[in-house]
């Protein structure tokens, strides 16, 4: 391998260490963190020197190549100074904080293609550790700076370039770019408009389906929080084929916390502003997303977070929810409720789930009574904790007919009411046109008589 290749290599791992050392920051207390830095500068060093040493150079006498102690940490403060690419990501965070360079300046050196690789990945902690604050106003503050600088496109592009190119460091290299970009999108509606007009969703949806486990944990985190009540950018995710990629991954995996986290990615998802069935439900539907949900509405950890989704769903729209009962979302949801083994929480939610079936559906409300879940519900409505009582008394106020004043009472009352209602009209109708009838055959045998009158005068 050359001197260049080898002095590549030496930075690209480099890069990755320092990505690693970052990464594992939380767990290491302060002199094992600073040793580690020393260590690094040390290798960075002695990568800038096996880089140098690429370019042929003729033997000087040795007397002229000898300095004091002082000239060389001299020189080396000075070389510093003037090349920051030997800097860490830290000397990047202190260079913004005195105001001696700016967001432009810093997003500028991610986007240069001659810059070195671990240098690039010093710039994206730095960034990261800008705009993560644990001040609300600080971190907005510096979101919107870093959003106007084009920080969202430069790392698009990054993770564009980290996935097609091999010579990239990968893993924590990625999922820096991708915590970044969460950090930057996650409360500011702007850079969430930012991050959907660059196309990120469909470079995203890539690490979803094809990264390390580790990877497609932050870039489904990502996605959520892009999209949620964001309505161009759901758009835009169903548009990339997101919704494509996480029905299929949520049909396809045993992980329970890999589930977990795709059904985050959907519940957020479809957090809209507009009223009707969000975009990404309707999307999910057509991918054939109601069995997978039925499905995981009976698995331990997973059930809850099911249900809410499917709930969101078809919730006020009744085209989704007959599309829910026709896949047996019915006998499902009985199922989870009736039985005793399960949560609280998750019979809760199932009731919730069968009081909104019910509710405007007087078949789906009398299949529903007919499975026997009127006397459990009225068990669990005193269940004592009552933290789960309101989803309980919200389904016996939509399906029990029989309790005084209940939703579903009124609304057999009303119906009753337009029946009867009906029924007045029609035999209303009926009346009327019997005595139409009767006048015009009155009038037709009163017609002759008077014609024959009327032709003798």
């Amino acid at each position: 391998m050359s001197t260049h290749a080898n002095a590549r290599a030496h930075k690209d791992a480099l890069g990755t260490l320092a990505a690693l050392v970052f990464d594992k920051k939380s767990s290491m207390n302060d002199q094992e963190y600073l040793e580690a830095n020393a260590a690094l500068m040390k290798l960075r060093e002695t990568a800038d020197a096996l880089a140098r040493s690429n370019s042929a150079v003729p033997a000087v006498n040795a007397t002229n190549t000898e300095r004091s102690t002082a000239e060389v940490a001299r020189s080396d403060s000075e070389e510093s100074t003037n090349n920051p690419s030997r800097q860490n990501f830290e000397w990047y965070v202190m260079q913004v904080n005195d105001n001696a360079i700016t967001a432009v300046d810093l997003v500028s050196r991610l986007q240069r293609s001659d810059e070195l690789r671990h240098a690039k990945v010093d710039v994206v902690q730095a960034i990261y550790e800008l705009v993560y604050s644990d001040s609300d106003s600080v971190g907005t503050a510096r979101q919107t700076e870093f959003g106007a600088a084009g920080a969202i496109e430069a790392l698009a592009s990054e993770l564009a370039l980290s996935h097609d190119d091999p010579t990239y460091p990968l893993g924590i290299y990625q999922i820096k770019l991708l915590a970044t970009l969460d950090v930057l999108v996650r409360f500011h509606a702007t850079n969430k408009e930012r991050f959907g007009a660059a196309r990120a969703f469909r470079v995203v949806t890539r690490f979803v389906r094809y990264g390390t486990p580790r990877v497609e944990k932050v870039a489904t985190t990502l996605l959520a929080n892009a999209s949620f009540q964001h309505d161009n950018n759901q758009e835009a995710m169903v548009a990339a084929g997101t919704v494509e990629a996480i029905v299929e991954l949520m049909r396809e995996a045993s992980d329970i916390d890999r589930v977990q986290s795709f059904l985050k990615l959907l519940y957020k998802a479809v957090c809209n502003s507009k009223l009707g069935v969000p975009v990404v439900g309707r999307a999910a539907v057509e991918q054939g997303v109601i069995p997978v949900l039925l499905r995981l509405a009976g698995v331990r950890h997973a059930a809850v977070k099911a249900m809410e989704v499917l709930y969101k769903i078809f919730d006020d729209d009744e085209a989704m929810r007959d599309k829910v009962v026709a896949e047996g979302g019915i006998r499902r949801m009985t199922d989870v409720l009736k039985d005793p083994a399960n949560q609280l929480e998750e019979r809760a939610m199932a009731a919730k789930l069968l009081g909104e079936m019910g509710c405007r559906a007087p078949a789906n409300r009398r299949a529903i009574v007919a499975r026997g879940v009127i006397p459990v519900l009225k068990e669990l409505q005193e269940e004592p904790t009552g933290r789960s009582r309101n989803f309980f008394e919200f389904a016996l106020s939509r399906l029990d007919e029989e309790a005084v004043d209940s939703i579903a009472a009124r609304e057999v009352a009303r119906a009753r009411e337009a029946e009867a209602k009906s029924k007045a009209l029609e035999e209303k109708r009926k009346h009327t046109a019997a005595r139409r009838k009767e006048s015009v055959e009155r009038m037709e045998r009163i017609r002759p008589p008077i014609a024959k009158k009327r032709a003798r005068k």
